[in-house]
């Protein structure tokens, strides 16, 4: 069974819950080994320090490629801090461009969320989430486990 961690904070230095991912990871690598995979935010200067970026494993190379055509951008690798954990760094930065509002106005019409005058630090972690989401539903064998951390994945 795959295990999904999806955070800002894989792969991505923010605050505290960094550091309860990286530090679970040991006994979840044990667990799971391969099937552990963890999704981050990409952040081109953080991302140098906390990956170890690889060649894609061939069975996602067309996925990756169908997602870079919708505008998000994954990056392959392993996640240093998180003790050598398999890791997928979302950009979403193009995704968001072409569908912010198309997110929005879902929202709001399931869920009531007022978000018209929102800014940038509502919109690029709906957006990521949205788009980690995405990922998930073309890499994973159902069934699996995801795990979202804080609001900003989920």
């Amino acid at each position: 069974m795959q295990v999904f961690e999806i955070s800002f904070e894989c792969g991505n230095k923010v605050g505290g819950i960094h550091t309860v991912i990286s530090t679970k990871s040991k006994e979840v690598i044990k667990k799971y080994g391969e099937d552990y995979i963890c999704i981050g935010f990409y952040d081109q200067k953080k991302a140098v320090s906390e990956v170890i970026f690889e060649n894609v494993p061939k069975e996602w190379i067309s996925i990756f490629e169908d997602l870079e055509e919708k505008g998000i951008k994954c990056y392959y690798g392993k996640w240093v801090k998180g003790n050598g954990a398999r890791i997928i760094l979302v950009d979403a930065k193009e995704f968001e461009k072409n569908n912010i509002n198309k997110i929005k106005t879902e929202h709001w019409e399931k869920y009531k969320i007022d978000s018209l005058l929102a800014r940038n630090d509502y919109e690029e972690p709906i957006a990521w989430a949205h788009a980690c989401g995405i990922l998930i539903e073309k890499i994973g064998n159902f069934p699996y486990i995801a795990h979202f951390h804080e609001w900003l994945s989920g």
